[in-house]
């Protein structure tokens, strides 16, 4: 029974450290756009300006319109992330949550490598844009009900303020890594794209420990439900007692 209880632990650590670095790379997938709008936009008016420093923007985002385009990008990528948030909280009751969250980040990151491909293909079409924000607010909505569904699975009544509070700092940590990471390369002469392309590869990389050793469900460990059932019961007196 010791030897069970210690694994059953073993795999509840590894199951928050998965979903917690998964969720933090969802975050830092989420942050290059609102890095890279200043130099997306233009600074620069050829009218009045000759200084070449002053950043001439990519279009179709530096023209007179540019406030405009950049806020429809987050609407269009806001509002397909609250419809498929909903969507995807009922398919994640119904599928593999392994299998669920980690075409979520694959998708997410593709997204984020598509943005950056648009620097180095020298892409200029607004629907392009467009179209990947759509695909990325999707990938995207599927990250939060997968992780809570799995931790909710883990992780019963007990200690789960302590448990949630700590393990909840991956949406700070996801967004301090997802400003300080695309900011390396997004300044007015730098190659940009390396600030979407990068953090998609990172998630994409995640993705993989993320499949292999995910544990969506702690059924899943035990060759019995009574077995199951016992040492759950032993494991949340312990925590009961100490």
């Amino acid at each position: 029974l010791t030897a069970m209880l210690a694994a059953y632990r073993s795999s509840r650590f590894l199951v928050a450290v998965l979903t917690f670095l998964s969720y933090t790379c969802f975050h830092l997938c989420r942050k290059p756009f609102s890095v890279t709008k200043s130099i997306l936009k233009s600074t620069y008016d050829i009218n009045t300006s000759n200084d070449s420093s002053l950043c001439q923007g990519w279009a179709p985002f530096n023209g007179s319109h540019s406030n405009l385009l950049l806020g429809a990008m987050d609407c269009t990528f806001l509002f397909t992330y609250a419809i498929a948030m909903y969507l995807h909280g009922y398919l994640a009751d119904r599928m593999n949550l392994r299998h669920f969250l980690t075409v979520g980040m694959i998708g997410s990151g593709l997204g984020s490598i598509l943005l950056g491909v648009a620097y180095f293909a020298n892409i200029h079409v607004l629907y392009y844009f467009i179209l990947v924000q759509l695909g990325t607010g999707v990938a995207q909505a599927m990250g939060w009900p997968a992780v809570m569904a799995v931790m909710g699975r883990w992780f019963g009544k007990q200690r789960r303020g302590l448990i949630m509070g700590v393990w909840n700092m991956h949406t700070s940590i996801g967004n301090i890594l997802g400003t300080v990471i695309p900011s390396i390369w997004a300044t007015c002469d730098g190659p940009w794209g390396w600030s979407f392309v990068v953090p998609g590869f990172i998630i994409i990389g995640v993705s993989v420990p993320v499949f292999l050793l995910l544990v969506p469900d702690p059924r899943l460990t035990m060759p019995s439900s009574i077995q199951y059932n016992v040492i759950s019961f032993a494991y949340h007196c312990v925590c009961e007692c100490i």
